[in-house]
Order: C-alpha cells, then sequence, then structure tokens
C-alpha cells in the first residue's frame, strides 16, 4: 500500500469531525427528500397501504367487514319481510283458558276440529286460517284440589304460583285488548268477564228466537261439553266439561285499529260462533 493512500487513511481516523458531517449531510438530504415528497414519514409508514389488484379486490381489502355486516342485515331484514308477507293470516282467533294444560296433540286436535266446522274462507286469502291461544291457569279452590289429590296419593306437589299469577295478567290483557274473539274459559273466568259486560248475549249473536236450554249455560255462554260440535270431536281436544264457551264483544282497542276493520274480523266471528253451536252431529255417528 503506497504511502499516500496509507496517511489519506490516517486521516479520516484521526479527523472524526469530517465523518460526522457526513452523517449530518446524509439525514439533511433525507429530510430534504422527505419534505420533497421523495420519501415517506413515520406517519405515512402507518397509513393502510392499497391492496394491489383490481378495483374489486382493492374495496374488499378496505371494507370487508363493513361489508359483511351489511350484507347479513340485509338478508335477516328480508327474510323478516318475506315472512310476514307469506304467512298465514288467521280468519278466527280462539282463546282457551283455564286449569287444563293443552298438550300438543290437543292443541293440533282443536285446531284442525275448529278450521272443519269453519264454512268459508272469511278474509278470502286462499286459506281457513285459526290462531288458538291457550292459557293455563288455576283459581285457589283449584290449586288446593290439586294439593289435597296429591298429599292423598302420597305425591310431592311443586306449583309455580308466580306463573300462575302472570297467566291471570296474560289472560286479563288478552281479553281487554287482544285479538282474540271465540273463548273457551273456565266458569270461574268466564263470569268475571260476564259481569263486568265484555260478552255477546247469544240471542245477539244467533238470533232473538234462539232457545237450546240443554247446552245453555246463561244468556251469554254455552256449555261446550253439551254440543254436537264436542261431542263430535270428542275427547281428543282434551277441553274440561265445564269449560263454557263465549263470544267477545268488540275490542275496546278497535279505536287505535280502525273500527270499521275490527267490526268486519268480528262479524267473522259471530258466523263462526254460530256455525259451531248449529253444528249437528252427520248421521250414523254415535257419541
Amino acid at each position: 500500500m503506497s504511502d499516500n493512500n496509507l496517511n489519506d487513511s490516517e486521516k479520516e481516523k484521526n479527523n472524526p469531525e469530517s465523518n460526522n458531517d457526513e452523517i449530518n449531510e446524509s439525514a439533511a438530504a433525507r429530510r430534504l427528500r422527505v419534505l420533497e415528497g421523495d420519501e415517506k414519514t413515520d406517519e405515512d409508514k402507518t397509513d393502510v397501504p392499497l391492496a394491489k389488484g383490481n378495483w374489486f379486490e382493492n374495496f374488499w381489502y378496505h371494507y370487508k367487514w363493513r361489508t359483511i355486516i351489511i350484507s347479513i342485515f340485509t338478508v335477516f331484514m328480508v327474510v323478516g319481510i318475506f315472512q310476514l308477507v307469506t304467512r298465514e293470516k288467521p280468519d278466527i282467533y280462539l282463546l282457551y283458558a283455564g286449569p287444563t294444560y293443552i298438550n300438543a296433540d290437543a292443541n293440533q286436535a282443536i285446531c284442525s276440529a275448529f278450521k272443519q266446522v269453519m264454512s268459508e274462507d272469511f278474509n278470502g286469502d286462499g286459506e281457513k286460517g285459526l290462531l288458538f291461544t291457550d292459557i293455563t291457569y288455576m283459581n285457589n279452590e283449584q290449586i288446593q284440589q290439586v294439593v289435597d289429590e296429591a298429599e292423598a296419593e302420597g305425591v310431592n306437589v311443586a306449583l309455580d304460583l308466580s306463573a300462575n299469577a302472570a297467566a291471570l295478567k296474560k289472560f286479563n290483557m288478552e281479553i281487554f285488548a287482544g285479538e282474540s274473539v271465540i273463548c273457551l274459559l273456565d266458569p270461574g273466568l268466564y263470569a268475571e268477564v260476564r259481569d263486568a259486560g265484555g260478552f255477546l248475549k247469544l240471542t245477539e249473536v244467533l238470533g232473538e228466537d234462539f232457545s237450546n236450554p240443554d247446552i245453555t249455560y246463561d244468556e251469554s255462554g254455552i256449555i261446550f261439553s253439551k254440543t254436537d260440535f264436542a261431542k263430535f270431536f270428542g275427547d281428543s281436544l282434551g277441553i274440561p266439561e265445564d269449560t263454557i264457551l263465549c263470544i267477545r264483544r268488540v275490542s275496546t282497542m278497535s279505536v287505535f285499529k280502525g273500527k270499521s276493520k275490527i267490526e268486519k274480523i268480528h262479524s267473522y266471528h259471530v258466523k263462526m260462533f254460530s256455525d259451531i253451536v248449529n253444528f249437528e252431529i252427520p248421521e250414523g255417528f254415535e257419541s
């Protein structure tokens, strides 16, 4: 190695200020490039980079989760609207309330029986539709009877009194503001609503000349088990023998739903009630 090269190397080592100037100049140059747009700052580096590829790939990269959430919400909305539009619209609203639990088989039998006696498709939608609501409720005497019978058989029984109280509230709400019009009620529940003027008189529904003491409970009620309808369809209905068949007056809530519309629907139930009471056992059938 030549003396000149050696001297230059020794000069660089012995002159640190020269090296610092070069480092400082490099840093200054980089800052200049940043200001001129030739190099990204640290903040720029944190930006989400654009995805390479076509438009869809770029869109999906940036908005994937937002798109997925909106799509799921849209599907639920479409399905809900479709079910609302296509679901069966009932012609008749029927209510049972009393101490007997209506199981799935009895529920199906009740719906089938009442649809069979329905004389027409009242609302003209092409289907004879019926919505059946059942409420299991026991009064204090009925509760005590259940307890006494269980003790006599040496069986422990636990009754959910809070659920029973809730059932009574549900019944009151259904009678006051619900859609059920034709009712099958325990005599105690029936008497409470009747005394409050909640039921039509039989002569208002079946005509002034109606008289059938064999099935009549009082001026507003029919003993359901004594009707030919109940005898024909038999025990499969699971409805207690002392149940009262009756029909509500037009709901007090009709003012909020449209009086003329509610009165038209109520007329369907008047006709249906007449179909039930006037049902005749087919010839050759023995009850």
